[in-house]
């Protein structure tokens, strides 16, 4: 028989998130200033288990999902030193439920911080993030990337400063974001060269996956909505909060 469950941790710089689940049955969502603002607007009853989205950590390689606790922590690692949060490791996990024996990279394409993600045999094997979306807000980046900018930069990466320069004076806000996209690109090739990549993200994600495309890459797309909802699901599934599908 399903259990009601909880799962909820901070989210972003908003606050936190939680959900209130009937084994993979989303029962209600909340997004609040803080983890008792969660809980009340969930309605949660005292004897529902609570599984913590981003307390602890794992080292890469790990599982996308324990098999036991009450915690799905963060992803850490240490060459090159980075950190991946309890909810973009549970949208990976989303994505990954949706596709039997599933091999391949995941470009989760956020709003502060874009990640690769190599994924063999349902783990993490190793991830690398970059501040792209960042750079792209502060140098007065587009939405969209120019292809032809993509090509110079993923060309002559080393020359990405010129690029830039070139980009402003002619006020080509595209030009910008390609130029970044396709540094971006040039620096994480064993990521993308020969693998088959998704692109999760919403309006973030278009503009990797029509450069990755361009290349020739076999790009799928998935909404990090969809994904996180996916992967709460497969997380019941693994704790044996739900039913066997």
């Amino acid at each position: 028989m399903s259990a009601d469950w909880l799962a909820l941790g901070p989210f972003d710089a908003a606050g936190w998130r939680g959900y209130r689940l009937r084994g993979s049955e989303i029962l209600a969502e909340a997004t609040e200033a803080d983890e008792s603002a969660v809980l009340r607007a969930l309605k949660a009853e005292g004897d529902s288990r609570l599984i913590r989205i981003g307390a602890g950590q794992d080292k890469v390689p790990a599982a996308l999902l324990p098999d036991s606790g009450a915690a799905l922590g963060d992803m850490v690692q240490e060459a090159p030193l980075d950190r991946l949060s309890g909810w973009a490791r549970l949208a990976a996990a989303g994505v990954v439920s949706t596709r039997n024996h599933w091999d391949g990279v995941i470009c989760h394409a956020g709003r502060d911080v874009t990640h690769w993600l190599q994924i063999s045999a349902e783990e993490i094997v190793s991830f690398q993030g970059s501040v792209t979306a960042r750079l792209i807000a502060a140098l007065g980046g587009a939405a969209e990337a120019a292809p032809a900018a993509v090509e110079d930069a993923l060309a002559r990466p080393e020359k990405i400063a010129l690029h830039l320069r070139r980009a402003e004076m002619a006020g080509a806000a595209a030009d910008v974001t390609g130029a970044l996209i396709g540094a971006e690109l040039a620096a994480l090739r064993p990521y993308w060269l020969g693998q088959a990549v998704i692109v999760l993200g919403g309006a973030e994600g278009d503009a990797y996956a029509e450069a990755l495309q361009a290349q020739g890459v076999p790009v799928e797309r998935d909404a990090p909505e969809a994904a996180l909802r996916q992967g709460l699901a497969a997380l019941a599934q693994r704790l044996g909060l739900a039913e066997a599908g």
